[in-house]
Parts: C-alpha cells; sequence; structure tokens
C-alpha cells in the first residue's frame, strides 16, 4: 500500500490514541462505513466480519450515528473492559445530554466526548468537552491569526461561542468514547494528568487538553498540547506520540539532540532557546514522549514587522551558536565522507526527474569541497520552527536533526525561506515565489543579495568554513531538501517521475546553471 492511501487509511482511525489501548487484539466495525471498516481493521490483530457471527470478547467496536438497537450489538459483543468508539452528529443527537442518555440506556459508562474537526474522516484535533477555554483560544489563533483590535474582538467573541458547542457537543462532529465496565482506565490523559502533578507538586491540577494530527505524512505524529487552567492560557507541556513504530527513532533522536543541547547550554549560553525535555514513558505499547513548550510570537510573524537585514542577522547568530555549542565542531571532515552516500541516495531518488548529465555536473562541483567542519544541524531551520519568546527566540521541532551535520545548510534555508515570506507575507511555500525570492538573493546588486551574502560571509568567517565552500554548498542546500520531497514523493505515489510542484528542485537546477558555467568553459588539458 503506498503511503497516500496508507495514510488516508490511518488516519481516519487515529481516534485510537484517545483510547486506553493502541494495540487492539479484536475488534468490530458496526457501521456502514467501508472506510472505519477497512482502518480498525488495519490497526487490530483480528477484526470481527459484522455479517458474521458476533463474539463477546472485543477490546474495541465503532460505530457510525449508531440507534439503540446497535448500540445493545456493541455492548454485548465487547467484552468486560471493552470500549465502544462512536461518532455523532451533535447537535443532531441533542448534545452531549442526549448522547450520554443514549449510552446510558444500552449500559456504557464513563463515557468521554471530543469535538473532531473539521471532520471524522480526516481529523486534524479532538477537543475534549470539557476543557477549558485555553485549547479553543489557541484553535482560534492558528485558524485565524488575529492582527488589529478588530479582529483580535472577533476571535474573542469565536472562542466564546465555540466553547459553548463544544461544552454542549453541539459541534457538527463529535467522537464518543464509552466503556462497558465502570472501572477506571489508565488513558494518555491520566498519564499526563500524574506526572504533571507529580512534577509540580499539585493534587487535581485543572488541566485541558488538545490533541492534533498535523503534517501530512504517515510519519506526521500524534501531539497531544497541555494547558495549566491555572497558570497560562498558553500550553505548558507537549506530549509526541509516533503514529507508526519507525517514527519512534526521530523522537529518540530529538530526545537525545534536547538532552546533549541543554547540557551544553550550562557550559556555554547560546543565543537560542529550546525545549526542555522532560519524560518518556510506554503507555500500552506506545512511547510517550514529552518537553517544554516555546510559546511566543512565531518568527514568520515577526518577519512581517522587521527588516530582512535585522532578521538575517538574527538567523545568522542563532546559526553561529549552534556551531559553537556543538561538541564536534572543532572536528574536520573530508566533504566527501558526508556528500558521497547522500548524492547517491538522491541520484537514485532524481532518476527519471533530472537527467544523468545534471548528476554528473553535480558531483563535480561537490567533489571540489574541502575539508569542513561538523556542526549540529536542525535540518528544518525555517521561521515556522522559530519563535519570539520573552527570553529570546527559540528553535524547537527537532526530530530532523543531527550531531554531526553539515555546516551552513540550515543558514541557506532559513534564510530563503525567510526572503520568501519578506517578499511574499504568506505561507506555505510555493515554487515561483520561492524562485523569485532566491533569484533576488543570488543578485549581489540588490539589497536582500548584499544582506545574504553578508550572512553567508559572517557564518563562514566565524565557523571556520572556507569561503570557496559556499557555492557548494548552496547547491547542497537544495540537493538535501529535494531529496525530502523525493522521498515523500515516492512514498505518496510510489512513482519516481512526474513530480510536480516541487520548490527544491528548480532551486537545485538555478543553482546548477550557476555554477556550471564556468565548468563548461573551462580550457581542456
Amino acid at each position: 500500500m503506498i503511503e497516500r492511501s496508507l495514510n488516508r487509511v490511518l488516519r481516519r482511525v487515529d481516534w485510537r490514541f484517545l483510547l486506553s489501548t493502541t494495540q487492539i487484539e479484536k475488534s468490530l466495525c458496526l457501521s456502514g462505513a467501508p472506510q472505519l471498516q477497512q482502518s480498525l481493521a488495519a490497526v487490530s490483530k483480528t477484526c470481527v466480519d459484522p455479517k458474521g457471527p458476533l463474539t463477546d470478547d472485543c477490546e474495541v467496536v465503532a460505530a457510525v450515528q449508531p440507534g439503540h438497537a446497535t448500540l445493545l450489538a456493541a455492548n454485548k459483543a465487547l467484552g468486560a473492559n471493552g470500549m465502544l468508539y462512536s461518532e455523532w452528529v451533535g447537535w443532531r443527537a441533542g448534545g452531549t445530554g442526549g448522547i450520554e442518555s443514549r449510552l446510558g440506556r444500552a449500559g456504557f459508562k464513563h463515557s468521554r466526548a471530543y469535538w473532531v474537526y473539521p471532520n471524522s474522516t480526516q481529523p486534524q484535533f479532538w477537543v475534549p468537552v470539557n476543557s477549558s477555554r485555553a485549547p479553543l483560544r489557541y484553535i482560534a489563533q492558528t485558524l485565524r491569526p488575529s492582527r488589529g483590535r478588530v479582529l483580535g474582538l472577533l476571535r474573542g467573541a469565536q472562542v466564546e461561542l465555540l466553547a459553548f458547542l463544544t461544552r454542549t457537543g453541539l459541534v457538527p462532529h463529535l467522537g464518543v468514547i464509552s466503556d462497558r465496565s465502570a472501572l477506571p482506565h489508565d488513558d494518555v490523559f491520566q498519564v499526563i494528568r500524574a506526572e504533571y502533578e507529580k512534577a509540580h507538586g499539585q493534587r487535581e491540577a485543572r488541566l485541558s487538553f488538545l490533541v492534533t494530527s498535523g503534517g501530512g505524512q504517515v510519519n506526521s505524529k500524534i501531539v497531544v498540547l497541555v494547558f495549566d487552567d491555572r497558570a497560562s492560557a498558553s500550553p505548558v507541556w507537549v506530549v509526541k506520540i509516533p503514529r507508526v513504530p519507525e517514527d519512534g527513532a526521530t523522537l529518540e533522536v530529538e530526545k537525545s539532540i534536547l538532552t546533549e543541547l541543554r547540557h551544553l547550554a550550562g557550559e556555554a549560553k547560546p543565543a537560542f532557546l529550546v525545549p526542555s525535555f522532560l519524560w518518556s514513558q510506554t503507555l500500552h505499547g506506545v512511547q510517550l514522549y514529552v518537553q517544554t513548550v516555546l510559546t511566543g510570537r512565531p518568527f514568520a510573524e515577526t518577519l512581517a514587522k522587521v527588516e530582512f537585514s535585522e532578521a538575517a542577522a538574527l538567523l545568522t547568530e542563532m546559526q553561529v551558536s549552534l556551531a559553537q555549542q556543538t561538541a564536534s565542531s572543532t572536528h574536520l571532515r573530508a566533504a566527501w565522507e558526508t556528500t558521497d552516500p547522500f548524492l547517491s541516495q538522491w541520484a537514485k531518488l532524481a532518476e527519471g526527474i533530472v537527467d544523468a548529465r545534471e548528476i554528473a555536473q553535480t558531483q563535480t562541483i561537490l567533489a571540489s569541497l574541502g575539508v569542513i567542519p561538523e556542526v549540529f544541524a536542525h535540518n528544518d531551520f525555517t521561521p515556522w520552527n522559530i519563535v519570539e519568546t520573552r527570553e529570546g527566540l527559540g528553535i524547537f521541532d527537532w526530530s530532523d536533526a543531527c550531531q554531526k551535520g553539515v555546516p551552513l545548510l540550515d543558514l541557506l534555508y532559513g534564510l530563503t525561506t525567510s526572503a520568501f515570506l519578506t517578499k511574499t507575507g504568506r505561507g506555505p511555500l510555493e515554487p515561483v515565489g520561492m524562485q523569485r525570492a532566491y533569484q533576488e538573493l543570488l543578485d549581489p546588486e540588490t539589497p536582500l543579495g548584499r544582506i545574504f551574502q553578508a550572512s553567508l560571509d559572517s557564518y563562514t568567517r566565524r565557523v571556520g568554513l572556507p569561503p570557496e565552500s559556499i557555492a557548494p554548498l548552496r547547491l547542497m542546500t537544495w540537493i538535501k531538501h529535494s531529496l525530502y520531497e523525493l522521498e515523500n514523493h515516492r512514498v505518496q505515489t510510489g512513482r519516481r517521475e512526474k513530480l510536480v510542484n516541487s520548490v527544491c528542485i528548480p532551486l537545485w537546477r538555478m543553482e546548477l546553471q550557476i555554477q556550471s558555467r564556468p565548468l563548461e568553459n573551462a580550457p581542456e588539458r
């Protein structure tokens, strides 16, 4: 199954992370929705055929808009500690009160309802209906950032409306988890609450939660934002859960990177903040990774309020500081040790998209790189992963980071994406806008071009990178980031050709054309 199909299948049952178990032994879907049936079967060891004889030992039963007869059948099919997941049109079912009454008449206990947005088939977040206004303010800000007093007032009214609809369950899409037994279940929220109370010396902490499933790939994580209603309107903890087991490796990387950076920060204070990794724990076979949250204004919004020169200086300072924090920054490494395996992987994935001559030219240019220092690399250093806090700028989302990375690539990527936002005032990245921004950066006669070159010169001088390495590393930046595009394209479509709307391949080709001209004009020996 290619990733696009697998992604759709797994996201349909992301609600399993709200249960007290995500490793479902036996399940049953009492619904006419084929996709839900397929998805539940994909995450269960055994999925009972609803057309055959029903058993009485299922762990999980799922149903959509169930009537009384279906609810009775679900109760009968569940084992003693089984759980029902049901989906409802909230206002049509009479809100949470009407739904709980129906479930109670069918013998279910302890129902927990969630507003599901935008719908149950492609959910982006779940909000417990008993949450405070803090998660709803966060949602309102995320969906419609407020700028100006009028929009701020409208957002405030929006929060009040969302609070009423969520509390009463009169939202379009409700997901409800109900227990067959009166015995309590340990779900992710109870574990988080217990750890939070222990860490803060509290009893009966007033916490609210927002569960999100952002990103467009299978390996996009499930994220639980934790709000302390007594302390702050912003999230205080973020809990990351791997959707698929393989993604646990990237979360382990982030754990080790954050731990090391916090250790190094004690020796020399860096020019940026990072989240603190707090704890990890296995819950019913799934690992939870918990860290603090950096809160403040997204750097992408800051770009609209400052000159590009100021933004470039901040980005450069952060990257120089990151390189100087690196334990192995004094270690030199022959560039080919990094570029050869990297380029081989890229050339294989790019087959059918780029031609052999372009690959050969790329290899020749990268072969000119000599010895370069190893540095910490974030590998997704964009304005969207930087936040302006009260204490200074912070960088988050270190799941793609490495401790022995290639210098300058992060800064090149960060400057280019920032120039794009400066010129367009919007996201996400798109090919034409990125090409125009990058062309201006490469032109030393433009204001952006002069700032760009000054930033790169400052970085290379302070990190100890040979100035002649700048051009090959510019090329390598777009190879590295197009590699992510190529990998996603292959796993999502199963094809190598016809990659459309690429952001990074055109920038790599632009650099290749610029840097190949001296090679083509060089005299033969």
